[in-house]
């Protein structure tokens, strides 16, 4: 996965003729940079999350079934 900097670094080799305008290209990556980079945060943060849960899933399911039950359950 391209990191928010990569694309940020990324450059481009300007065409003799009929090239792109590069100001254009500047502008779309640096809106693209700005989505990208909020969405490598969110997914970063919900990824720790989830080892957050599991780590809680794993530590309920690994403890001893007779603990805090009573014989009725």
């Amino acid at each position: 996965m391209l990191t928010p900097q990569e694309i940020q670094d990324q450059k481009f080799e300007k065409a003799v003729f009929g090239g792109y305008d590069m100001a254009q290209i500047d502008k779309f990556l640096d809106e693209l940079v700005d989505d990208y980079t909020m969405l490598y945060k969110e997914n970063a943060a919900l990824k720790a999350k989830m080892r957050v849960l599991v780590d809680k899933i794993d530590e309920v399911l690994l403890k001893p079934s007779d603990e805090g039950r009573d014989d009725n359950w």
